[in-house]
């Protein structure tokens, strides 16, 4: 269901979202005692997301503006690791990426102008925060249709 409030367009939606990870085995050219191979790694996580999308057309000059705010709840085990051994020596052992949390908040927020004919300019800025850590992005690019 779509919310017009005075020149803004709001838009909430609820998604689910799914995401496979895989990396082949990984040997190490040198295999000398201190040679390192890692086992095959797959990880899969099911999200869902709760959010809404909210646009603005004109707000100074014909600039255009977005802002998506989205709330993720992982539902998969956050626990992405894989078993490492080296060639000669040793018992393997677990390597243990980012814990990631169960939790989080995404955002984007994005500016365009339309600079000719069908071609849009714009800047986004996006992220993500959870308890334990926060990113951020920026992108500036051109889009359009010919």
């Amino acid at each position: 269901y779509d919310f017009n409030v005075s020149y803004c367009l709001i838009q909430p939606f609820l998604g689910a979202q799914v995401a496979y990870n895989y990396r082949d085995p990984i040997h190490e050219n040198h295999q000398d005692q201190f040679g390192l191979k890692l086992r095959r790694f797959d990880w899969t996580s099911a999200s869902s997301r709760l959010g809404l999308h909210a646009s603005v057309c004109n707000i100074v000059d014909f600039f255009d503006g977005s802002l998506d705010l989205a709330w993720d709840q992982m539902y998969t085990s956050s626990k992405n690791s894989t078993k490492g051994q080296f060639y000669d020596f040793g018992e393997s052992f677990c390597v243990c990426g980012n814990k990631i949390d169960k939790t989080s908040i995404d955002y984007a927020l994005t500016i365009s102008k339309n600079v000719a004919n069908c071609v849009n300019g714009y800047v986004q800025f996006e992220g993500q925060w959870s308890q334990h850590a926060l990113t951020n992005g920026f992108i500036l690019g051109v889009d359009g249709s010919f």
